[in-house]
This record gives C-alpha cells, structure tokens and sequence, in this order.
C-alpha cells in the first residue's frame, strides 16, 4: 500500500500518545498527527515502512504493565524559597534537576517552547532549569526524546527523565533495559487534553487583548490561575474556578480516551520517584 496509513500500532483509545513508537522506528516513517479530536496519534507512512514491527513490539499498550510497589512515601519540599516560589509539588522536581546538571548530567522533562507549544526538552545547564518549573497542564509532546536521553546513557552520563507515568512507560519500553545513571520520575496525573485547546483558548483571549502571548503558567507564579504573559508582563490571569479551559481540565471534559482508563493510576508505580501535591 502507498501513502499514510492511520495507526494500526495499537488501539486508538488506548494509545497514550507516548511517541515510543516513533523513537524506535529504524526508518522515521511514524509521525505523530492530530485525529478529529486534536490528540496526537501515530501515522505509518507505508512508502517507507519495512514492516520490522518494532513499533508495536515497543508499545507500552502491548506490553502488560507490571509497576513496582512503592517502599516509602515522605513530605518533603525545596529549601529554596525563590525555587518554591515558581514550582508545583514543593519544587521537588528542581532538586532532582539541580543535581543531575551538578554532576554533569542531563535532565529531560516538559517545557514551553517557541509559539507556545509544551514539548519534552533536554536540559543541559542551570539556565535550562528555570523552563521546568511548573506544572503544564496539557500533554507535553515527547518527540525524539527517548533517542536523545538513549545517547547520553550509553555515554555514561547521569539522565533524570521526568514527565507523565505515560511517558515513562514508553521511555522503560523504548530502552528495554535498566541503567544505573537513569533516574526515572513521574507525576501524580490528573489526565491529559491535546495542545490544540489550549492554543484555540489562547487565540480566543488573544483577540479580546491584542497582545502578542509569550508565556503561560497554570500554577506558579500566581498560585491556580491560568495566566498569560507578553515579555514577562501578565496580561491575562483568572483562577481554576472562571477560566474556561481551567475548568475544563479540573472536571476532566476532555483528556485523551485512554486517560480515564489509565493503566498506571494504581499504587504501583512505573517510576524510581513518583511526584505529587501533599496539603493538608
């Protein structure tokens, strides 16, 4: 068969959009395209594909997920209180990054990249660290990260991996083998919605305002807002309660179909470390 043909790697509402499939692949033929619904699904260009099968053999969805039973649980939180200030979950996640990129290693988790789309990143110095912080509230699109943290551990260098149990799952899968310099850390997920609302949401905000949009935060800086930044200027912010997108997200309208499903929402983990809010 010639052209694109759509994803028969897995089950579409199973597919957690992890992107494993795409790092494994011998000939770059997937690529990660929108369905009707704006979540990224895998997409074999057939012309290319040589039928290896690695892409399914890969799959987290194929492989059945067998987590570890976590052995302590404790409350911790940064020192720091500038770190603190503009993180989530105590800025734990930035003491993890901190000492990666102190012993010259790297860190590789999601960060808001050029016309405002959230993407897995890889960090490599202490400027890096302030594009972690905070929470994204939107699936992060991993790309050709598994590939990238893959050449640094067989350099020998130390990786911190941190995004959604998801994520890591397609990270363990892609590697198909444990290393001793990979630290692994996910985060407690509510659910993932694709990019595309958020930007349409932005486009909307973006008319009434006039104003070029250069950043956005959904907790941080002003604690659980939705906000919208030009050149470091707050120029939109509402809370969880009246932002439309907000309250979309905290009442669970609209996030991939294998979310409400979720494999990994149990108390075993896929993770070394896994992150989360711990009030009251």
């Amino acid at each position: 068969m010639g052209g694109n043909m759509k994803n028969t790697i897995c089950e579409e509402e199973k597919c957690t959009g992890c992107c494993a499939c795409l790092n494994v692949c011998p000939k770059d033929c997937i690529t990660m395209e929108p369905n009707e619904f704006g979540h990224i699904m895998p997409v074999i260009d057939e012309k290319k594909c040589v039928h290896c099968n690695l892409c399914r053999k890969k799959c987290p969805v194929n492989n059945e997920f067998t987590g570890k039973e976590s052995i302590n649980a404790y409350a911790v939180y940064n020192l720091d209180k500038e770190d603190r200030k503009y993180s989530s979950s105590g800025g734990i996640a930035t003491v993890f990054a901190r000492e990666a990129i102190r012993e010259k290693g790297v860190v590789f988790g999601s960060v808001v990249d050029e016309g405002i789309n959230i993407v897995h990143k890889e960090i490599t110095n202490k400027d890096g660290i302030e594009r972690l912080k905070g929470s994204k509230y939107v699936q992060s699109y991993i790309g050709e990260s598994y590939r990238k943290a893959k050449e640094h551990l067989e350099n020998g260098e130390k990786v911190v991996f941190i995004g959604t149990p998801c994520q890591v799952a397609g990270l363990n899968q892609y590697l198909g083998k444990d290393y001793n310099n990979l630290i692994t850390a996910d985060i407690i997920c509510h659910g993932v919605p694709p990019m595309k609302y958020v930007k349409e949401h932005i486009d909307k905000i973006k008319k009434k305002i006039n104003t070029n949009i250069t950043d956005l935060t959904f907790r941080g800086r002003n604690d659980f807002r939705f906000a919208l930044y030009s050149n470091d200027k707050c120029v939109y912010s509402k809370s969880r309660e009246w932002d439309l997108y907000f309250r979309g997200f905290l009442k669970g309208l609209f996030y991939r179909d294998s979310c409400y499903t979720c494999d990994y929402a149990n108390n075993k983990r896929v993770s070394d470390i896994t992150i989360g809010d711990f009030w009251g």
